[in-house]
């Protein structure tokens, strides 16, 4: 009589899965060193607010760094 094997076949569905978590799993760990330096010049360029330095940010640099000001306010933490 044939008998099932008694290896489980391995699940096409599951290593699928398996892979695609890990892709996003390295992809989240990128985009968040991505934003992490992101913050950091804009909390270099927030210290700049006041002095000379300021004033020669372009117009949409000033405005975006308002807004993550506007933003860390908001969320109660302070530009370091």
């Amino acid at each position: 009589m044939n008998q099932p094997p008694q290896d489980p076949r391995p699940d096409l569905f599951g290593a699928i899965s398996t892979v695609l978590k890990e892709q996003g799993a390295a992809a989240d760990a990128a985009a968040a060193h991505d934003r992490s330096q992101q913050q950091t010049a804009l909390d270099r360029d927030a210290a700049l607010y006041g002095t000379p330095a300021w004033d020669t940010l372009p117009a949409a640099r000033q405005a975006q760094v308002g807004r993550h000001v506007a933003a860390q306010a908001a969320a109660g933490t302070e530009a370091a």
